[in-house]
């Protein structure tokens, strides 16, 4: 029971949530829309089309492809997104328990992890997230495994995630570059002592996304073309720090701008300069994930908002929840008897925020029309 007593957890409040958000059905956007005809093209003429049936080359193919291996059943869509969520979710208990022994903390990440309104908003809408989250989590979690033991079962199933993860989103290139540089800098020895394997990993890896990106240079024509507003990054950088101080507060007015950037310290001074050797990994990782993307909002003028932050952002969800639980822990082995307590009471009160969070925006969600936004022809899910 204690060996399980996370994902025992984590399934208690996240598959309520699920049903209250999800029990209206899957919400549908342009983007949707777009994935939905890309799937129905692939599976009845091998190529993939857009709803006006030109050639889709914008996005990578593999959420279609999987869209069109499940069916374009809502059913099994919500089933596909529920799955991938809460394997996601498992692997990183797992991951923190067989790291670190203490139940309290394990308890404390399943929840932040089974409340997450980014979580219940990917799987909300048919976009790629959801099985994104998977992949990222697979290739994170086993290749730190193999860094931490040397055993090629991990590496082979981070290889094979690695290979998949671009071809889910583009994005995923961020995650491979900044968990190989990492790696370099701080598991060097490991690196040296298995360069041959990690370069056969990397080949492997950007293989797959090389090939799809050679045969339409990923849309590039289609694409924005790169600016320079600077105070269009003011509202990128606003939208960076709306999302994640939510993370932590009921915030409703600028001073959240204040806690996105303590947040950002405590994570780069913690985390990547004084966290142990795989804190510091997955800190490089998370920071650096954050850097990117807002640097590519920013150049592209594309995918600001509120809620495109929270979906973009979602990915590395994990990663910042298992950040914390570690200074958590080292919070409270720092503390005298006495004020462990208090620290837990604490804390098991700010518990308090994600969950009401959570369930008000499962409501929310519950509530949103089937098609929100959607100016494209899209009529594809089956009932």
């Amino acid at each position: 029971m204690k060996k399980n007593i996370g994902a025992i957890t984590a399934i208690l409040f996240f598959t309520p949530l699920f049903i209250i958000a999800l029990q209206t059905g899957v919400s549908l956007t342009n983007d949707s829309c777009t994935y939905l005809a890309s799937a129905i093209s692939w599976e009845s003429k091998g190529v993939f089309l857009d709803v006006f049936g030109n050639e889709n080359t914008i996005w990578p193919p593999l959420y279609s492809v999987i869209l069109s291996w499940v069916g374009l059943n809502e059913l099994n869509i919500i089933l596909l997104h529920y799955f991938s969520i809460l394997g996601s979710i498992i692997l990183w208990i797992r991951i923190f328990r067989s790291t670190y022994s203490e139940i309290k903390f394990t308890i404390v990440l399943s929840i932040l992890l089974s409340t997450s309104t980014g979580f219940l908003l990917c799987e909300k809408f048919v976009w790629s997230e959801c099985v994104f989250v998977f992949l990222t989590s697979l290739l994170l979690i086993n290749y730190l495994k193999f860094l931490s033991t040397s055993k090629n079962n991990y590496l082979i199933i981070a290889t094979i995630s690695a290979a998949l993860l671009p071809l889910q989103r583009i994005a995923g290139l961020y995650i491979i570059i900044l968990i190989l540089s990492g790696s370099v800098l701080f598991y060097i020895d490991v690196v040296i002592k298995n360069y041959k394997k990690l370069l056969v990993h990397c080949l492997i890896g950007l293989l797959p996304f090389v090939l799809w990106f050679s045969q339409s240079l990923g849309g590039m024509s289609e694409r924005e073309e790169a600016t320079f507003d600077i105070s269009f990054l003011g509202t990128v950088l606003y939208d960076y720090f709306l999302v994640t101080s939510r993370y932590l507060l009921p915030v409703f007015h600028d001073s959240f701008l204040l806690a996105g950037v303590i947040l950002l310290f405590v994570i780069f001074y913690f985390g990547l300069i004084k966290g142990e050797q795989k804190i510091k990994l997955f800190s490089f990782v998370f920071i650096g994930y954050v850097i990117l993307y807002i640097v590519t909002i920013f150049l592209k003028k594309a995918g600001d908002g509120h809620q495109e932050m929270e979906r973009f952002l979602t990915p590395l969800y994990p990663v910042f929840c298992f950040i914390m639980c570690y200074l958590f822990r080292r919070i409270d082995l720092q503390i005298k008897n006495k004020r462990k307590i208090f620290f837990i009471s604490i804390l098991s009160l700010w518990m308090l925020y994600p969950c009401s969070r959570a369930i008000k925006n499962s409501k929310l969600y519950h509530q949103l029309p089937q098609k929100t936004g959607v100016n494209i022809p899209c009529d594809f899910l089956l009932q």
